[in-house]
C-alpha cells in the first residue's frame, strides 16, 4: 500500500492550536526568559517536524541533514509518510535542486538591476 494511502486514515490533533496559542504568543513570552535558546529562524525543538510546509522542510533538511536519519527510519518501519513528502522525496527533491550560489549578488539593493524598481524608479 503507497504511503499516502496509509496517511489517509489519521486524526490529528493541535491542542495548542485549539488553545490559542499562536506564533506571536509564543515568542512574546520567550523574550520574557533570562535566556535564549539560540535557535536559528525556521527552526524548533523538532528537528524535521512534519507538519510545517515543504519549504521549512526543505530548509531544515539543508541546515541538518542528519537529523533526517530518525525520521526516515521510523518512516521505513511503519511504512507511513510523517508528511505530505516522505523522507525519501524530501532527500531526492534536494538532491534534484541543489543551493545556487549567492556570490554574484550585488551588496547594494539601489545599483542591482530591480533596485529601480523596488525604489519606485522604475519608468
Amino acid at each position: 500500500m503507497p504511503l499516502r494511502a496509509l496517511n489517509a486514515g489519521r486524526r490529528f490533533s493541535f491542542p495548542l492550536a485549539h488553545a490559542g496559542v499562536r506564533k506571536g504568543g509564543v515568542l512574546s513570552w520567550w523574550k520574557t526568559q533570562p535566556f535564549d535558546l539560540m535557535l536559528p529562524r525556521g527552526t524548533g525543538n523538532c528537528d524535521h517536524c512534519p507538519f510545517v510546509s515543504d519549504k521549512s522542510r526543505i530548509a531544515r533538511a539543508r541546515m541538518n541533514p542528519e537529523g533526517l536519519d530518525w525520521w526516515e527510519k521510523h518512516e521505513a518501519e511503519r511504512r507511513f509518510s510523517f508528511g505530505y513528502m516522505s523522507v525519501a522525496d524530501l532527500r531526492k527533491h534536494i538532491d534534484g535542486s541543489p543551493v545556487l550560489p549567492m556570490d554574484d549578488i550585488e551588496s547594494d539593493a539601489a545599483d542591482s538591476e530591480c533596485g529601480a524598481w523596488c525604489t519606485g524608479e522604475a519608468a
